[in-house]
């Protein structure tokens, strides 16, 4: 039901309206023009509005001159019929459930609209100690009257979305998002009786309309207007007032002010970016995503609402994701099939790790499995990417007390004691890792070379390394070739100060049995040495039932083995001879079922840990079976950790 303050106006508006838009010639046989009576109306609208202009328009001076006068001002009812006939539903719908002084101020924000004639002028009632009087008034002048006799508290509403207060106001929302649907409706019903609804309204109407603007500016490459671009900067301004979460709950509000069920969709929608938004998920799922997605490695509150929003709303953005530095097998699958997979997932995943610079997988699937594990966290960068999972794969050699067959070492001919030492490293740069290469090769140079004890070396592609440049002026340098390099195989060069120091000689390669390649040796696999520190006890899985068994029994229980990447990942390696079988580590850490598909959640070493791949039990499977049959020992591997 209309308010009382309506209810008299619009019964005489919906009369005119439906005679006008009812045919004189109902039974006729004319055909009917819809588009015709249109025009016809517009044009009557027109012709009326240069009557009203006419006959109704008032001096203001004279107005405001008498204002003491004046106990109210409205608008009149035919102004009603223009706004009905061109505002959105929506917020007409809103404007008329409540009082005089909201129905104005949704008017005064251009939620509601008339036609384009009134422009920015309505025709007024105004009503006198003796009289009634008919007035064709600007907008301004008639809010000008309005706020000094009444809707007092319309005008501070105003007041405090202007300049520096919009901040302050933006700054001061408490908004806690909905997890039932209960919650949901109860939010939604708040907001609608919020007095500040017209201009949270206005404020996401006038963001849309300048971005669209943009975006079509973009797209037909034409610049847009100093004008256009004033107030696209303007818009942008009071949008970023908000916290993105706030300014997406805003535009969500305002979008569905007539739906309650689409607006709580996406609070109650089952997408892990929603979950994790909602604290239900932990935000190490997205956040080492998030902070390297950009130029900034730092992940302030914003720049995580922005990358949740982006990936809930944009499916692609999961596949064509790739932070500078951390190389895996691309393109990803898509947000919705991530969203399922990190959200049945059991593996811990506080860090990042970097799976396109090893060539040796298994160190990859060893560090994940540790981490998982023994929950370690660390703010990997681009860096300390390498360094760090080599670090956690030597950590399990000196927890096994097998440090005398860790590989890799520099030696060099110690000036002081004329013999030739050797010092283990760990690859990578790692300024607070002592065993660290860049460490060792500063301590080096500092027994050598007379070096500063605080001597840090850092690793350096050869197409960034010059030594004409400042920063490569002074200091400690190992040069690599990315074009030549890899765990492998990668022949340096080391600058101190500019000078070559060609005396150090890198020996030996990461080489192991991820699994035991035969009886006698079995001691020295590192599944071996893994199982012994972790205090693990592997469990065979040996088909898709005992798979579900596991993970419905093993609340955080992971499964890892070896399998041919041909099966694993037949889209990106295809078999160029019979029985092919390139080994490839992995780790599987969940399983959807959807109708008669069977999936799991697979995190092969050439993935990005963050970015999970749905695989067919069948090809895992098949991976695993055929890898056996290459096995000197042809041993199922396979092997749930609880």
């Amino acid at each position: 039901m209309l308010p009382q303050f309506l209810q008299k106006q619009f019964f005489n508006i919906a009369v005119i309206s439906l005679g006008a838009l009812v045919p004189q010639t109902v039974f006729s046989n004319s055909p009917f023009t819809p588009v015709s009576s249109l025009e016809v109306l517009l044009e009557k609208e027109r012709s009326e509005i240069e009557d009203f202009k006419k006959n109704y328009a008032q001096n203001f001076t004279e107005l405001v001159n008498n204002i003491q006068n004046i106990e109210d001002i409205k608008i009149h009812p035919k102004f009603y019929e223009s706004l009905l006939f061109h505002s959105e539903q929506k917020y007409f719908n809103e404007a008329i459930s409540k009082d005089q002084c909201f129905f104005t101020h949704m008017y005064e924000q251009d939620l509601i609209k008339p036609s384009a004639g009134y422009a920015d002028n309505l025709l007024a009632v105004i009503k006198y100690k003796d009289k009634e009087q008919i007035s064709f008034m600007s907008k301004d002048n008639f809010f000008e009257v309005l706020y000094k006799k009444k809707c007092f508290e319309k005008k501070e509403i105003n007041n405090r979305f202007e300049g520096s207060n919009l901040k302050n106001m933006a700054q001061a929302i408490s908004l806690t998002l909905p997890k039932t649907t209960a919650d949901c409706r109860t939010l939604f019903e708040n907001w609608k009786e919020n007095q500040n609804l017209p201009m949270y309204c206005s404020i996401y109407e006038n963001v849309e309309y300048a971005l669209t603007r943009e975006r079509i500016s973009i797209r037909t490459n034409k610049p847009l207007s100093e004008r256009q671009k004033t107030q696209l900067n303007a818009a942008k301004e009071r949008m970023n007032s908000f916290t993105p979460t706030v300014f997406s709950f805003i535009s969500n509000f305002c979008n569905n002010l007539n739906n309650n069920e689409k607006f709580c969709v996406p609070y109650l929608s089952n997408d892990i970016w929603t979950s994790i938004a909602n604290k239900e998920y932990p935000s190490y799922l997205i956040d080492h995503t998030c902070r390297l997605s950009g130029k900034a490695n730092v992940l302030s509150d914003n720049k995580r609402d922005l990358c949740l929003n982006k990936f809930k709303n944009d499916k692609n953005a999961c596949a064509t994701y790739q932070a500078q530095g951390f190389n895996g097998l691309f393109p990803h699958m898509n947000c919705n099939i991530v969203s399922d997979l990190l959200a049945k997932g059991t593996l811990f995943t506080d860090y990042k790790d970097c799976p396109g610079n090893f060539d040796n997988l298994s160190i990859i699937n060893v560090a994940r499995i540790v981490s998982h594990k023994e929950n370690l966290k660390r703010e990997t960068t681009g860096l300390t990417c390498i360094n760090e999972t080599n670090d956690i794969f030597a950590n399990l050699y000196k927890r096994y007390d097998n440090m005398r067959d860790w590989p890799l070492e520099i030696c060099f001919p110690n000036k002081v004691t004329k013999e030739k030492e050797c010092n283990k490293y760990i690859p990578g740069n790692n300024p607070n890792d002592p065993a660290s290469e860049g460490n060792i090769v500063a301590n080096i140079l500092y027994r050598n070379e007379a070096a500063l004890s605080n001597l840090k070396c850092s690793l350096v592609d050869k197409d960034h390394y010059n030594p004409d440049r400042l920063q490569y002026a002074s200091g400690c340098f190992i040069v690599y070739d990315s074009n030549r390099c890899s765990p492998l195989f990668c022949p340096k060069k080391i600058y101190y100060n500019k000078k070559e120091i060609s005396y150090l000689e890198y020996r030996g390669i990461q080489t192991f049995d991820y699994f035991p390649s035969s009886f006698s040796n079995s001691k020295f696999a590192i599944t071996t040495m893994m199982d012994e520190v972790l205090k693990i006890e592997p469990k065979s899985v040996k088909n898709y039932t005992e798979v579900k068994y596991f993970f419905d029994k093993n609340k955080k229980g992971i499964i890892h083995g070896i399998g041919c990447a041909e099966d694993i990942h037949p889209e990106y390696f295809g078999r160029l001879s019979f029985n092919q079988c390139s080994p490839l580590p992995f780790i599987i850490d969940g399983y959807i079922e959807k109708g008669n598909d069977k999936w799991l959640s697979l995190r092969s070493t050439l993935e990005d840990i963050h970015f999970p791949r749905r695989a067919n039990w069948g090809n895992i499977f098949s991976s695993v079976k055929n890898y056996q049959q290459h096995h000197p020992l042809r041993t199922w591997f396979f092997y749930g950790i609880k």
